[in-house]
């Protein structure tokens, strides 16, 4: 089955949503399974992981509520405060909501200082106990910061990267970002989302040629048994249509394995996520 591991809905809040600014008027309307039902089946994929894009509860309830009443999400990365004194509480008890598979924070927003709070690093080496995994949102910038924080967690917690970890790509700043996910990739439970590439490029172009060399790296430093065909709609729309992403991975791994291709674009987020 093929799987897009990456994908948000919203409805449109201006004040909760004000990362939305005046550069991106076209996601400020509501995103919902309507929208993109008819996209992704076009495209081959069967289902899709629902992503948190809001910081609180109600959106991690969202989301299960639509996953109930959309077959074709099958899977929901959700949101609870992992710096509350009771967030293992809030673990067990979303621990029997079979849709939601883990959490996210934003931790692109956060300072340096996020990272090593006592009670998020806790409740972060508590998720395998649940069986949940954590979605990792960080800047290139913040690579170093987050392979510090991998240090302190358990191999059992399973962790994939969001987007890349944000390459400059529109800088075609390459060094130093390949440095640091080669790094991050040395943990073995770490898995990476080919997911909001073409966003970190120039919006107008979509060139190819400028995101080719950052899959190079991340196929390199993951393998294709670590990495996730992702999309990030509707936030990639900003850049490219869903079908034009598609068929440049397609073209990316044309020369891969029929094994490979299945894993990249389906299987390994289906067995990251237990789907």
């Amino acid at each position: 089955m093929r799987l897009d591991s990456h994908v948000h809905f919203w409805k449109y809040n201006p004040v909760r949503d004000n990362w939305i600014d005046d550069t991106m008027p076209m996601l400020k309307r509501d995103f919902l399974p309507t929208d993109i039902e008819k996209e992704i089946k076009a495209n081959g994929i069967a289902g899709c992981i629902a992503v948190q894009a809001a910081q609180d509860e109600a959106e991690t309830l969202f989301l299960a509520k639509l996953a109930q009443d959309n077959a074709f999400i099958k899977g929901v990365v959700g949101w609870t405060d992992l710096t509350a004194s009771n967030a293992v509480e809030r673990l067990q008890y979303f621990s029997e909501w079979r849709i939601v598979k883990g959490f996210r924070h934003i931790l692109q927003s956060e300072p340096e200082a996020f990272f090593t709070n006592s009670y998020f690093v806790n409740s972060l080496n508590c998720l395998a106990k649940f069986d949940f995994t954590f979605d990792l949102l960080i800047t290139h910038q913040q690579l170093p910061i987050a392979n510090a924080l991998l240090q302190k967690l358990s191999g059992d917690v399973k962790i994939i990267v969001d987007h890349g970890a944000k390459p400059a790509i529109r800088l075609h700043e390459i060094v130093d970002w390949k440095r640091e996910i080669k790094k991050l990739a040395l943990h073995p439970q770490l898995y990476c989302k080919l997911s909001g590439l073409l966003t970190e490029g120039d919006w107008e172009k979509q060139p190819y040629k400028d995101v080719k060399p950052y899959l190079d790296v991340i196929v390199e430093a993951f393998g294709t048994k670590r990495i996730c065909f992702g999309s990030d709609w509707p936030v990639m729309l900003l850049a490219s249509k869903y079908a034009t992403w598609m068929s440049m991975v397609e073209d990316y791994f044309s020369g891969f394995s029929a094994a490979e291709r299945s894993d990249v674009l389906g299987g390994n987020a289906i067995r990251f996520y237990k789907i």
